[in-house]
């Protein structure tokens, strides 16, 4: 499990690396955070080799000239979902531009130990975390400019009526209880599967998602995931 505590130094063996995220995985992220840059290469030669040291910025370290400084609990967060809540690895999450208080829920969430990370790596993480570090990440990475894909240019009817049902509650202009849904065009293909796939098959517990997801089908979820997830990201959510 690879843990990055604020203002510590941790070892993991490269072992601990398999199956959650590959070496190229993590340098991607690290290449495009420029408070870590200097870090990179050391990192790179110690993944080569057998342990990993990670460094992670204080609050109060100063920062390089025209690197702009981020709260040090949010570098917990952008290994795994991008230096700006836009992650590359397909199973994990955008944040970026997420409505605030449902981030802050989902973190809630985790750190009371009632949504459970199926990869693993979310528990560990906010074990080390407070309520008011949690706070903090929720408003920063809320604040983000949201990921932007291109529509799919076909798509059947029957799927965009899906996707558009969906689209309906998890938008920047519903209003009323909706008002309160995450955000989901734009989000990670795997990620939209993987979660629906959980609301279906009860993995994940939700009175309202659970009861829609229940009447889908394997494929009926890979075509809305697909179409959900090339969708543009309306400035206006952010």
């Amino acid at each position: 499990m690879i843990i990055y505590p604020s203002n510590n130094v941790r070892f993991r063996r490269t072992s601990q690396l398999q199956g959650m995220c590959s070496v190229k995985h993590l340098l991607q992220s690290l290449a495009l955070l420029p408070a870590l840059a200097l870090h990179a290469p050391a990192f790179a030669q110690e993944a080569i080799t057998d342990v990993v040291p990670v460094i992670i910025p204080h609050n109060d370290m100063v920062y390089p000239a025209g690197v702009p400084s981020v709260p040090a609990v949010v570098s917990q967060c952008m290994i795994c979902h991008g230096p700006t809540g836009v992650t590359q690895i397909p199973e994990w999450p955008n944040i970026a531009g997420q409505k605030k208080d449902y981030l802050l829920e989902q973190l809630q969430l985790f750190h009371a130990g009632e949504r459970r990370d199926p990869h693993g790596m979310m528990m560990p993480i906010m074990k080390l975390l407070s309520p008011e570090d949690l706070e903090v990440a929720a408003e920063y990475f809320s604040a983000q400019t949201a990921a932007k894909w291109d529509a799919p240019a076909e798509a059947p009817a029957e799927v965009i009526e899906l996707a558009e049902t969906c689209a309906g509650c998890h938008n920047g202009d519903a209003d009323g209880e909706a008002a309160a849904y995450p955000l989901i065009e734009g989000q990670k293909r795997a990620y939209l599967q993987e979660q629906l796939l959980a609301f279906r098959d009860g993995k994940r517990v939700n009175d309202l998602m659970s009861g829609i997801a229940e009447t889908l089908t394997d494929e009926q979820i890979g075509q809305i995931s697909d179409y959900l997830a090339h969708r543009v990201v309306p400035a206006s959510t952010k």
